[in-house]
């Protein structure tokens, strides 16, 4: 697939502030890429530089006249993404993106919501202080990204028990309720609680806000 945007060593500085600091990125013709981090982390900006190729630091590529936006495009604004809509303004949004995507368009969308780029995004690219923590696609997001697990038993379970099997972490049982959370298949603890009566059990969907947030303060912590 032809690259619509690529940047190479992309800065941008306001005084001392970097909001971007040696971007390396590339963005394919046809892709819904989102680009989020924390307010002041470099992904919002009234001018974003990766959405207005110029210069010598992000050169398009594909397409007529060797990459160069119609005439009508040049200097366009990018599109930004609604915040506050109800859930019918939302989806019907969410529509357009897709049909302007399908139709070749390249669609950059900044937010510090991840939620927001879930549903709409191909690929979110994760920013803290300028630079570029990661580029992953929304399903590789949540295949790696832990499930919270719920269960009642009929009898209280020890926590050793259930941090001993595989993909189970952050174990806190109180009396018969048991929290956790799965990492990668599920299949080990179902087969685990089912040696003891399960009396209730639920499991909660991976939060890509909370995967986010957790890779932040590993890169913070390093």
């Amino acid at each position: 697939m032809d690259v619509a945007i690529r940047t190479e060593g992309l800065t941008k500085a306001y005084g001392s502030f970097r909001a971007l600091d040696h971007l390396d990125l590339e963005i394919r013709s046809g892709e819904v890429f989102g680009y989020i981090g924390p307010n002041g982390a470099g992904q919002i900006d009234d001018d974003p530089p990766v959405a207005r190729p110029a210069a010598t630091d992000e050169r398009p590529r594909g397409g007529p006249g060797h990459g160069r936006p119609p005439a009508g495009d040049r200097g366009a604004p990018p599109a930004r993404l609604p915040g506050g809509l109800d859930p019918l303004l939302q989806r019907t949004f969410h529509e357009l993106l897709g049909e302007v995507a399908a139709q070749g368009a390249t669609v950059l969308m900044s937010s510090h919501v991840l939620s927001e780029l879930e549903h709409v995004a191909d690929r979110v690219a994760m920013i803290r202080v300028g630079r570029l923590l990661a580029v992953e696609r929304i399903e590789d997001l949540k295949r790696t990204a832990p499930h919270k697990v719920a269960v009642t038993f009929a009898a209280p379970v020890g926590a050793e028990e259930l941090s001993d099997v595989p993909g189970v972490g952050a174990v806190d049982v109180r009396g018969r309720l048991a929290r956790f959370t799965v990492h990668g298949a599920m299949d080990p603890m179902i087969k685990a609680i089912a040696r003891h009566e399960v009396v209730t059990l639920t499991a909660q969907e991976p939060d890509l806000e909370e995967l986010f947030i957790d890779r932040y303060e590993e890169a913070s912590d390093g």
